[in-house]
């Protein structure tokens, strides 16, 4: 045997032992015990865009999908909250509560079909009812009662902060909801309500948010505590919409925000809107006026003094000119009150306003103190 015929029949020879060594592999049984190495498929570590990696693999698409009975149980789960809703019967929320039970952990413990079917369609009537359950809720004929006091999982609260930001203005109008999210899930509101004041456009879901500021507010008032040292967030979303539900959505949060420099910011903001005499901002001006001027001390310089007079300057109708000169009677001291009525006076809409403004400074002038007595005198005439 020649050298070169030689070394062609050694490589015959490492090749057959090689493919029959494959073919064995593939022939092992995965429960047979026998050890073997096997490449990672560049398929198995594909996420969903935007997916946080957590300290726990998760898990392959294909297992996932693999479980179409999880799927739907969950959609027989929305398929009885509807029909307890229509029917309000005691029964049917039992019925809810045995279903939610068969299938709370393996929801807690595997996101992804439960976001998945969440999100579909069908589920659109139930959507916060799926979520409350999932935050520790239980849905009882009376509404939501919270039955869990265990914290919300890390893992949970970056989806919540994903869907916060990307879900539809519905999705996230039930999501920021503070009766779903309970205390147990507030941690994540305040990063997911200042990327939308930051970044979003749509002037519907900046009104979500802006609302959710206030209906989420707790005894220790925290959330406008914290947007009390970011009023930057406020002040260049203001100059970024002048759509008039963000505005007013600005004006509202800051009415009820703690601080002087949140008082400072609401008092340049609410002369801005008179001064550019936006009917709708104008009639709802003196309701969030009301809620700084109750605060105010007595005594001293009436800050908001500036606000009434260019709003008393305006072509306001009857009804508005009255709103304010009421809100200022029933908040301010006679003495703050006395600056107002005289900013109102040369510049009321009709007689009868003008009377009975007149009757009320000379009620101040004679030393009534009283604010009842003092606003009764503007509609009773001699």
């Amino acid at each position: 045997m020649t050298g070169k015929s030689a070394g062609a029949g050694l490589l015959i020879l490492l090749l057959a032992i090689l493919l029959g060594g494959v073919a064995w592999i593939a022939r092992v049984p995965r429960d047979s015990g026998v050890a073997v190495a096997q490449m990672p498929s560049p398929a198995a570590d594909t996420r969903v865009a935007g997916e946080a990696l957590t300290s726990t693999p998760l898990r392959a698409a294909a297992e996932v999908s693999a479980s179409p009975e999880f799927r739907s149980g969950l959609r027989r789960l929305g398929a009885l909250i509807r029909d307890a809703r229509e029917t309000n019967e005691p029964d049917r929320y039992a019925d809810v509560r045995d279903a939610w039970h068969g299938l709370r952990s393996r929801s807690l413990a595997d996101l992804d079909p439960f976001f998945a079917v969440l999100r579909e369609p069908e589920q659109r009537p139930v959507f916060k009812d799926l979520l409350a359950l999932l935050l520790g809720h239980e849905l009882s004929a009376e509404g939501w009662r919270r039955t869990d006091s265990v914290p919300v999982a890390a893992e949970l609260l970056d989806r919540l902060q994903t869907l916060l930001i990307s879900g539809s203005p519905q999705e996230r109008a039930d999501l920021v909801d503070p009766l779903v999210v309970g205390p147990a899930a507030k941690d994540f509101l305040w990063k997911g309500i200042r990327a939308n004041l930051t970044a979003e456009a749509d002037p519907r879901v900046l009104s979500i948010m802006l609302t959710a500021c206030i209906a989420n507010e707790t005894e220790g008032r925290t959330l406008l505590a914290t947007m009390e040292g970011d009023l930057d967030v406020l002040r260049a979303l203001w100059r970024r919409s002048t759509d008039e539900r963000v505005r007013q959505g600005c004006l509202l949060v800051l009415s009820h925000m703690p601080g002087s420099l949140s008082e400072s910011l609401f008092i340049e903001k609410a002369e801005e809107t008179v001064r550019e005499a936006d009917p709708a901002l104008l009639r709802m001006l003196p309701r969030l006026l009301h809620n700084r001027l109750r605060s105010l001390h007595p005594i001293g310089v009436n800050p908001y003094l500036p606000v009434f007079q260019v709003a008393f300057r305006r072509t306001l109708g009857a009804d508005s000119f009255r709103a304010y000169v009421d809100v200022a009677a029933l908040c301010l001291s006679p003495s703050q009150l006395a600056g107002v009525l005289e900013a109102a006076a040369p510049c009321c809409p009709d007689n009868d306003i003008e009377d009975g403004v007149g009757r009320m400074l000379a009620a101040i002038r004679g030393g009534q103190a009283d604010r009842q007595e003092i606003r009764q005198a503007f509609v009773r005439k001699p």
